[in-house]
């Protein structure tokens, strides 16, 4: 778009500058014609049957014609005239020139070369059909960053092309250079986590864990980076952390394929260890209201601050939610702390804990954990 205005330009000023000789040009025919005509004129006077004094004034007012016709021509003074024509062929040369020059010192020429590089966010390096196309947006993208450092923007879609391609140590290093940017940017920290994770192959070291913390400080209960600290306690051997940290994802989640597999995570580490807790097996009778939220809570008898939380969307019902330490709500005040409780399980409409207007609840008689009972919540709609 930019060349194009450059060549506007440049044609503009090509026909000003011929336009200007062309005009010229015209004014000097002009001079030619009106002095023909005068020396016509004078031959005819000399011919007419006239007296000499009617001859000479004939030929005086032909002069006077002549004279004017002279001083509305531009060309009236040649010594003036050349010069002026020379003049309009230069700046019709240097306008030219002129625009080339601003075009290259306001344009950034190599942006053309990267036009369209959006379209790597929605490529998946695993389809073989899409790697090529990466490939040769990784070769674009790398030299336009070499080229423009301060170019955060391209920086950021190298990354993204390095993590499509499975080049997870290159892909940490171009996210970190565009966090470094854009501090302020969540998403990018994420993926510069994500990445990170990858190259370590699914472990956190101390800066990934630091990473984390500066993240879930901005957005509690990020999914990804649960899951990631998930996996990493996993590793570790500490199942019971790995399934807090997927409840804490499951309470956020709002894909539904996320959050299938985030119950089932659960229910397959919590086969690894025995906790003593409570089971609730919730199901409702009716159509359930769409958005809304479940909530399975343990609190003290009466109400009062909820001692374990599990929070999930109802459109998972039925399901059967265990209430225990891994899902308290701190760790001064564990569920097996309490000698009573009871149980409230709730489908909130506004996805609030707090009960509202047109919520669904159940709620349990005063329990221990020794009792070691299962409990059939089943929910209908208020009248």
């Amino acid at each position: 778009m930019e060349l194009f205005g450059f060549l506007i330009l440049a044609a503009l000023a090509t026909l000003f500058g011929v336009g200007g000789l062309l005009l010229s040009d015209r004014s000097t025919t002009r001079r030619e014609t009106s002095r023909a005509l005068f020396k016509q004129r004078q031959a005819e006077v000399e011919v007419e049957e006239a007296d000499t004094e009617v001859q000479a004034a004939l030929k005086t007012e032909a002069g006077r014609a002549l004279l004017q016709s002279e001083e509305q021509s531009t060309d009236l003074h040649p010594e003036v005239a050349e010069p002026a024509k020379v003049n309009v062929l230069l700046l019709a040369l240097c306008l030219p020139i002129f625009g080339l020059g601003l075009y290259f010192w306001l344009a950034d020429v190599g942006v053309g070369d990267i036009r369209g590089a959006e379209v790597v966010l929605t490529l998946n390096g695993a389809d073989e059909a899409n790697q090529e196309q990466l490939r040769q947006w990784r070769e674009k993208l790398g030299q336009r960053v070499a080229d423009e450092p301060d170019d955060s923007k391209s920086r950021y879609l190298l990354a993204h092309t390095f993590l499509q391609l499975g080049e997870y140590q290159s892909a940490a290093e171009a996210f970190a250079e565009a966090s470094r940017a854009s501090p302020e940017d969540t998403t990018i920290r994420i993926y510069w986590l994500q990445a990170r994770f990858l190259a370590s192959r699914g472990r956190m070291d101390s800066q990934s864990q630091a990473l984390a913390e500066e993240i879930l400080a901005a957005s509690p209960n990020m999914p990804v980076v649960m899951e990631m600290l998930a996996m990493d306690a996993v590793q570790d051997g500490k199942p019971a952390d790995a399934v807090n940290y997927l409840n804490r994802a499951l309470s956020a989640a709002r894909d539904a394929q996320r959050q299938v597999s985030f119950v089932a995570a659960i229910n397959q580490l919590r086969e690894q260890f025995e906790m003593p807790g409570v089971t609730v097996e919730v199901s409702a009778d009716g159509e359930l209201p769409h958005g809304a939220t479940l909530f399975v809570i343990a609190r003290p008898v009466g109400g009062g601050m909820p001692l374990a939380v599990v929070k999930m969307p109802a459109v998972l019902i039925p399901q059967t939610v265990r209430l225990d330490d891994l899902v308290s709500m701190n760790q001064v005040t564990k569920l097996s702390s309490a000698e009573q409780f009871e149980v409230v399980v709730r489908i909130s409409l506004s996805g609030s804990p707090m009960a509202q207007a047109g919520d669904w609840q159940w709620q349990s008689l005063p329990m221990n954990l020794k009792s070691n009972e299962t409990l059939q919540a089943r929910l209908t709609a208020p009248n």
